[in-house]
C-alpha cells in the first residue's frame, strides 16, 4: 500500500474504515492489528478520530482496572463501532473539536492535507451521529480531566462493573508517562508524533487554523462536533 499514490491510500481508507467486512479482512490479516479490532469476545471499544486524547483514554482505562480487559482501539475506523453495536459491546467514543483535533492531525501527518482530514473527520462522526444512542459519547476535555465519569457511564449504559479511573494528580502523570514511553519506543521521542500537548506541537498548529477555519468542509464538522457534544 506504501507505493500508492496520497489521494489512492486515503480513499481505500476510507472504505475499509466504512465497512466491517473490509476492516475485518484487512486488519484481520495483519497480526500487529489484531489486538486492536473488534470482536465477539471484545470486552470494550474505545475509539474516535485521531488527536482526540485516544491514547489517554485507553490507557487510563487499562490502568483502573484489576483485571485484563480485551480492549479494541486506534484503528480510527467507524466500522469498528458499527461491529460493537453489533455485538452489543460497550463503546467509549473519544471526541474533539474538529480545529484541533485536525491541526493536530496535519502535524503529525504530512500524508494528510486539510480536505482529507476534514472529510475523514465528518464520515466518522457521520456514523457517530446515527449510531449515538448505542454509543458513550466522551469530549476531549472530559477524557482528560474525569476519565473515571466516563467509565461509569458506560457501566450504567450497558451493565457492566469496568473500575473507575480515579483522576488524581499520581493516576494522571502514570498515564502521561507511558504515553511518554510510548512515543520514545514507537516514535524515537519525536515531539510532533507523542499523544499528547507541547510547545512544538501547538506551535505548528497555529500554521493550519486559518485553512482549516476557511475550508468549506468545516463547517459540516464543526456542526457535527456541536451536536455530538450536546448529546447528553
Amino acid at each position: 500500500m506504501n507505493l500508492l499514490p496520497t489521494a489512492l491510500k486515503h480513499k481505500l481508507f476510507s472504505w475499509v474504515a466504512s465497512s466491517p467486512t473490509l476492516l475485518n479482512i484487512y486488519y484481520g490479516q495483519r497480526q500487529k492489528f489484531k489486538g486492536l479490532l473488534v470482536n465477539s469476545s471484545t470486552d470494550i471499544v474505545i475509539e474516535g478520530f485521531p488527536r482526540s486524547a485516544n491514547t489517554f483514554a485507553v490507557i487510563a482505562f487499562k490502568q483502573a482496572q484489576v483485571k485484563e480487559y480485551q480492549v479494541a482501539h486506534h484503528l480510527h475506523a467507524e466500522a469498528q463501532l458499527k461491529l460493537a453495536v453489533k455485538y452489543n459491546t460497550p463503546a467509549i467514543v473519544v471526541l474533539r473539536e474538529p480545529i484541533s483535533a485536525i491541526s493536530s492531525l496535519l502535524v503529525r501527518d504530512s500524508n494528510y492535507n486539510a480536505t482529507q482530514a476534514l472529510q475523514r473527520y465528518i464520515d466518522f462522526y457521520t456514523v457517530v451521529k446515527a449510531l449515538k444512542a448505542q454509543l458513550v459519547i466522551a469530549e476531549f476535555n472530559e477524557v482528560t480531566q474525569n476519565m473515571g465519569a466516563i467509565i461509569k457511564r458506560c457501566n450504567t449504559q450497558f451493565s457492566r462493573n469496568f473500575l473507575s479511573f480515579d483522576h488524581t494528580s499520581a493516576n494522571t502523570q502514570n498515564v502521561f508517562d507511558e504515553i511518554k514511553a510510548i512515543n520514545q519506543r514507537k516514535e524515537q521521542g519525536k515531539p510532533s508524533m507523542i499523544a499528547m500537548p507541547n510547545k512544538e506541537k501547538e506551535h505548528r498548529q497555529i500554521e493550519y487554523l486559518s485553512e482549516i477555519n476557511n475550508h468549506p468542509l468545516f463547517t459540516t464538522a464543526n456542526n457535527l462536533y456541536i451536536s455530538l457534544k450536546s448529546t447528553p
